[in-house]
């Protein structure tokens, strides 16, 4: 800065000469003093500020940009097929108009097709009947394989029992001290036969039961 003394002499100071570098490469230079730890001025300062923000900003301000078009041109073809749309049912409806038969000549046409088409009821009856008694017969069929082979079963059953028993019973009679399991085992095999007999003849009593 430059100070006036009494003499009329003025000093430059050492601050003064830190001027703005802001320039046109020229003969112009900025004349205001530049900003602590800067090389401009406060005002050229801001000017760059406000110049570098659209910079970096610039990537959204595009993608905005383009969204905004491709809105506009979307609403436009959609505006177009509207347009198009109206004008193609206008047309169907005009070539309906002019080409449709009467309707009671299509529901006769489809009652004749639906008449024709379909079987009669009673044929409809008679292969559900069909279908019935083959799927009871066939019911019968396995209720009565299942039926012989219960039989076969319980014949087994009362022919291996007193093998079964008399096997034991030779066992019983090898081991040591066997008279009284031995008779154990005739009380059990008796009462055993009861019961089989019992179950074949539908009767009961001890004095029908064979002797073992």
């Amino acid at each position: 800065m430059e100070k006036g003394s009494g003499d009329g002499v003025f000093i430059v100071e050492e601050e003064a000469l830190v001027r703005c570098k802001r320039s046109d490469g020229k003969r112009w230079r900025c004349r205001q003093p530049a900003m602590p730890g800067h090389t401009l001025c406060e005002g050229h300062h801001q000017r760059n500020l406000q110049r570098k923000r659209p910079q970096n900003n610039d990537s959204s301000h595009n993608l905005m940009t383009w969204l905004d078009k491709d809105a506009f041109k979307e609403k436009k073809k959609k505006k177009k097929r509207n347009i198009i749309n109206e004008n193609q049912d206008e047309n169907v409806e005009e070539e309906k108009n002019e080409g449709d038969p009467e309707p009671v000549i299509i529901m006769e046409k489809e009652e004749e097709e639906k008449i024709e088409g379909e079987p009669e009821p009673d044929v409809i009856m008679d292969k559900e009947e069909e279908e019935d008694t083959n799927s009871s017969n066939e019911m019968r069929m396995q209720l009565m394989e299942m039926k012989g082979e219960l039989n076969t079963l319980r014949e087994w059953i009362t022919q291996s029992i007193p093998a079964l028993f008399v096997t034991v019973k030779d066992i019983i009679n090898a081991l040591p001290n066997s008279e009284g399991a031995l008779e154990k085992f005739n009380r059990r095999v008796k009462r055993s036969k009861l019961m089989a007999h019992v179950q074949a003849t539908g009767t009961a009593g001890e004095e029908s039961a064979p002797d073992p």
